[in-house]
Protein backbone atom coordinates (compact mmCIF):
# COMPACT_ATOMS: atom_id res chain seq x y z
CA UNK A 1 0.00 0.00 0.00
CA UNK A 2 1.50 3.06 -1.37
CA UNK A 3 1.77 6.37 1.88
CA UNK A 4 -0.25 9.40 1.12
CA UNK A 5 1.78 12.25 -0.27
CA UNK A 6 1.29 14.99 2.11
CA UNK A 7 2.84 18.18 2.98
CA UNK A 8 2.99 17.00 6.59
CA UNK A 9 5.91 14.88 8.23
CA UNK A 10 5.13 12.06 10.12
CA UNK A 11 7.50 12.05 12.36
CA UNK A 12 7.49 9.12 14.81
CA UNK A 13 6.97 9.96 18.77
CA UNK A 14 9.32 8.70 20.46
CA UNK A 15 12.57 9.60 18.12
CA UNK A 16 11.25 12.97 18.17
CA UNK A 17 10.75 13.19 21.50
CA UNK A 18 14.15 11.78 22.58
CA UNK A 19 15.34 14.99 20.31
CA UNK A 20 13.41 17.33 22.38
CA UNK A 21 14.47 15.74 25.29
CA UNK A 22 18.36 16.42 24.63
CA UNK A 23 17.22 19.93 23.61
CA UNK A 24 15.61 20.66 27.07
CA UNK A 25 15.79 20.57 30.40
CA UNK A 26 12.79 21.18 32.30
CA UNK A 27 9.80 20.45 29.67
CA UNK A 28 7.58 17.81 30.66
CA UNK A 29 7.92 15.50 27.67
CA UNK A 30 4.48 13.01 26.38
CA UNK A 31 3.15 11.46 23.49
CA UNK A 32 -0.63 12.54 23.16
CA UNK A 33 -1.40 8.99 22.49
CA UNK A 34 0.15 6.44 21.56
CA UNK A 35 -1.76 3.10 20.27
CA UNK A 36 -0.02 0.44 22.35
CA UNK A 37 -2.08 -2.42 20.44
CA UNK A 38 0.05 -1.29 16.87
CA UNK A 39 3.28 -1.95 18.64
CA UNK A 40 5.55 -4.95 19.67
CA UNK A 41 4.91 -4.57 23.60
CA UNK A 42 9.03 -5.12 24.51
CA UNK A 43 10.28 -2.59 21.51
CA UNK A 44 7.71 -0.16 23.05
CA UNK A 45 8.57 -0.50 26.68
CA UNK A 46 12.55 -0.39 25.60
CA UNK A 47 11.33 2.93 23.90
CA UNK A 48 9.40 4.33 26.69
CA UNK A 49 12.05 3.41 29.21
CA UNK A 50 15.06 4.39 27.10
CA UNK A 51 13.08 8.09 26.52
CA UNK A 52 12.14 8.51 30.44
CA UNK A 53 15.86 7.71 31.11
CA UNK A 54 17.48 10.17 28.75
CA UNK A 55 15.02 13.25 29.61
CA UNK A 56 15.49 12.20 33.32
CA UNK A 57 12.15 10.96 33.73
CA UNK A 58 10.36 13.84 32.19
CA UNK A 59 8.04 11.40 29.99
CA UNK A 60 4.69 10.90 30.17
CA UNK A 61 3.36 7.90 28.29
CA UNK A 62 -0.36 8.86 26.92
CA UNK A 63 -1.88 5.64 25.40
CA UNK A 64 -5.02 4.50 23.68
CA UNK A 65 -6.74 0.95 22.20
CA UNK A 66 -7.59 3.05 18.83
CA UNK A 67 -11.00 3.70 17.52
CA UNK A 68 -10.29 3.31 13.12
CA UNK A 69 -10.20 -0.04 12.21
CA UNK A 70 -8.53 1.47 8.68
CA UNK A 71 -5.68 2.27 10.58
CA UNK A 72 -5.22 -0.81 11.89
CA UNK A 73 -5.57 -2.69 8.49
CA UNK A 74 -2.71 -0.30 7.13
CA UNK A 75 -0.01 -1.57 9.80
CA UNK A 76 -1.84 -5.11 9.34
CA UNK A 77 -2.75 -5.37 12.78
CA UNK A 78 -5.87 -7.01 13.16
CA UNK A 79 -9.36 -4.75 14.84
CA UNK A 80 -10.33 -7.20 17.10
CA UNK A 81 -9.87 -7.82 20.48
CA UNK A 82 -7.90 -4.33 20.72
CA UNK A 83 -8.68 -3.59 24.26
CA UNK A 84 -7.62 -6.87 25.72
CA UNK A 85 -4.35 -6.83 23.54
CA UNK A 86 -3.50 -3.26 25.11
CA UNK A 87 -4.34 -4.39 29.00
CA UNK A 88 -1.94 -7.48 27.85
CA UNK A 89 0.93 -4.83 26.51
CA UNK A 90 0.27 -2.50 29.25
CA UNK A 91 0.59 -5.40 32.11
CA UNK A 92 3.67 -6.44 30.06
CA UNK A 93 5.43 -3.35 30.06
CA UNK A 94 4.79 -2.54 33.55
CA UNK A 95 6.03 -5.90 34.25
CA UNK A 96 9.42 -4.76 33.32
CA UNK A 97 9.38 -2.46 35.98
CA UNK A 98 10.13 -5.13 38.09
CA UNK A 99 13.08 -5.77 40.37
CA UNK A 100 13.67 -8.71 38.50
CA UNK A 101 13.70 -9.22 34.82
CA UNK A 102 10.90 -11.81 34.04
CA UNK A 103 9.28 -13.40 30.92
CA UNK A 104 6.66 -11.12 29.13
CA UNK A 105 4.32 -12.84 26.89
CA UNK A 106 1.68 -11.44 25.35
CA UNK A 107 -1.49 -12.51 23.16
CA UNK A 108 0.86 -12.67 20.26
CA UNK A 109 2.21 -15.78 21.98
CA UNK A 110 6.15 -14.38 21.79
CA UNK A 111 7.87 -14.74 25.03
CA UNK A 112 10.76 -12.23 25.51
CA UNK A 113 13.03 -11.07 28.93
CA UNK A 114 12.23 -7.85 29.80
CA UNK A 115 14.41 -4.86 30.78
CA UNK A 116 13.88 -2.25 34.28
CA UNK A 117 11.85 0.32 33.56
CA UNK A 118 8.56 2.13 35.41
CA UNK A 119 5.22 2.48 35.13
CA UNK A 120 4.50 5.92 32.53
CA UNK A 121 1.09 5.39 31.19
CA UNK A 122 -1.63 7.73 31.74
CA UNK A 123 -4.47 7.06 29.96
CA UNK A 124 -6.49 9.97 27.97
CA UNK A 125 -10.82 9.23 27.53
CA UNK A 126 -13.70 11.05 27.44
CA UNK A 127 -16.19 8.27 27.75
CA UNK A 128 -16.98 7.22 31.55
CA UNK A 129 -17.18 3.59 30.85
CA UNK A 130 -13.41 3.74 30.37
CA UNK A 131 -12.32 5.83 32.75
CA UNK A 132 -12.36 2.64 35.31
CA UNK A 133 -10.43 0.81 32.75
CA UNK A 134 -7.84 3.60 32.82
CA UNK A 135 -8.20 3.78 35.94
CA UNK A 136 -6.74 0.34 36.36
CA UNK A 137 -3.98 0.43 34.14
CA UNK A 138 -2.60 3.98 34.43
CA UNK A 139 -0.83 6.12 36.76
CA UNK A 140 -2.07 9.14 35.75
CA UNK A 141 -4.84 11.17 33.55
CA UNK A 142 -4.38 13.42 30.22
CA UNK A 143 -7.17 15.94 30.06
CA UNK A 144 -8.46 16.09 26.60
CA UNK A 145 -8.14 19.68 25.08
CA UNK A 146 -11.47 21.69 24.11
CA UNK A 147 -11.71 24.42 22.39
CA UNK A 148 -12.19 27.53 24.58
CA UNK A 149 -10.31 25.78 27.86
CA UNK A 150 -7.08 26.90 29.10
Amino acid sequence: MPLPTTKVDFLDPFATLTFAAAHTKTVRLGTGICLVPEHNPVVLAKQVASLDKLSGGRFDFGVGIGWLAEEFAAVGVPWERRAERTREYLEAISGCGRKKSRNLRASSGVSQRSARTRNHCKSRTRRLSLVARAGRHSSGWVKWATVGSA
